[in-house]
């Protein structure tokens, strides 16, 4: 259907509260994409399928799996997919992203991080075992709307999303088999290259 309806569709989503990807952070995916020939993308959290779309739309003739756990936004992401006439590259998992990981296989180019925030660090030694050599972890919003960084002033209800945030920030810094950044895109999004 081409890149101006995806947008025009990005813009519903928003309009009737879905979280999506930003502007921003779709752009430098992009970069990521054209300029690493990535062809083969797992995505944790589908939501409407907005973001996996997109990727797909980068791609040209790649293929996207991901993986969501609410079933209302599994079969809306389905039909979405199918209404773009995307159902030949994109695979929707409906499963729990821990337990999905744990039995996937295969060799990823990139892994794009964008579930519940909170499981972010238990997900990454699987994601690790699933990115090729050279290959792109991404996980989006880990500054938690300027909670991590300190920018904003805590929600006692999201401290543990907060503190596990920070060992997922910290982890992905102090590992040897990966080269990790932060940008001040979107809600922030962290960069890993394994190595």
């Amino acid at each position: 259907m081409g890149i101006e309806k995806l947008y025009e569709f990005k813009q519903t989503q928003i309009l009737e509260h879905v979280p999506v990807i930003t502007d921003d952070v779709l752009n430098f995916i992009n970069v990521i994409i054209k300029s690493n020939n990535v062809k083969n993308i797992l995505e944790i959290g589908t939501a409407t399928g907005v973001s996996a779309m997109f990727f797909c739309e980068y791609m040209n003739d790649g293929i996207v799996t991901t993986i969501e756990r609410d079933e209302r936004m599994y079969f809306k992401a389905v039909k979405n997919i199918k209404q773009f006439g995307m159902d030949g590259k994109i695979k929707v998992i409906l499963a729990d992203a821990q337990e999905a990981l744990r039995n996937l296989d295969g060799l990823y180019d990139m892994i794009f991080l964008d579930g519940a925030k909170s499981h972010y660090i238990h997900m990454l030694e699987d994601c690790i075992r699933l990115i090729k050599h050279n290959g792109l972890i991404l996980a989006d919003n880990v500054s938690f709307r300027g909670m991590v960084t300190g920018q904003s002033p805590q929600i006692r209800r999201k401290i543990t999303i907060i503190k596990r945030l920070r060992s997922f920030l910290d982890e992905i810094n102090k590992r040897q088999d990966l080269v990790s950044c932060v940008l001040p895109i979107g809600d922030g999004l962290s960069v890993s290259v394994k190595i």
